[in-house]
């Protein structure tokens, strides 16, 4: 890959982020900052974000960091009864992402048996969600999946843009 001096890292994984964010601090001793995203798949009451159902990569972050409390923080400062974070987070018309700051990753993974780490690793997360959770989907001639709505493509794109800009951007 080419890479200009001024560009940031980017890498796109096919195993749980925080599983490759761990890769880079304990094996690669990447120093930099480390980006996940957290891609919300289930809600509790009221457009509660919680960590739910088992075995999904939405528990695996509640589980293993201090996103609980970023989180928690965020939904409160929401204006009172008037949103919740499932309606900001979802919103076709204008997604929000939720930026963590200093999550603390403090165990391990499930092969390890979730077992406290000796020293805990620091990253952020971008949570996010779609605006719709099961949209349907068509296949293409050469078998690839496409969303059947064009508005469930547009606002993943829009939401794809809205993660990089906080990502890249120092201020956030």
């Amino acid at each position: 890959r080419q890479k200009s001096n001024n560009s940031p890292d980017f890498i796109s994984v096919n195993s749980h982020p925080l599983d490759m964010a761990m890769t880079l601090r304990q094996q690669y001793k990447w120093v930099g900052r480390v980006v996940c995203v957290m891609d919300v798949a289930s809600w509790g009451p009221g457009g509660t974000l919680v960590p739910q159902p088992r075995d999904s990569s939405q528990e695996q972050f509640f589980l293993r960091t201090s996103i609980a409390q970023a989180i928690e923080k965020a939904s409160a400062e929401l204006t009172a009864g008037i949103s919740s974070m499932r309606d900001n987070l979802m919103d076709a018309n204008e997604p929000y992402v939720l930026y963590c700051r200093d999550v603390i990753v403090f165990r391990g993974d499930a092969e390890s048996g979730y077992e406290f780490l000796a020293e805990p690793e620091v990253i952020d997360v971008v949570v996010t969600a779609p605006v719709c959770v099961r949209p349907p989907i068509r296949f293409g001639a050469m078998g690839e999946e496409w969303y059947q709505e064009e508005i469930h493509q547009a606002c993943l794109v829009e939401r794809l843009e809205i993660i990089f800009q906080s990502v890249f951007t120092e201020d956030v």
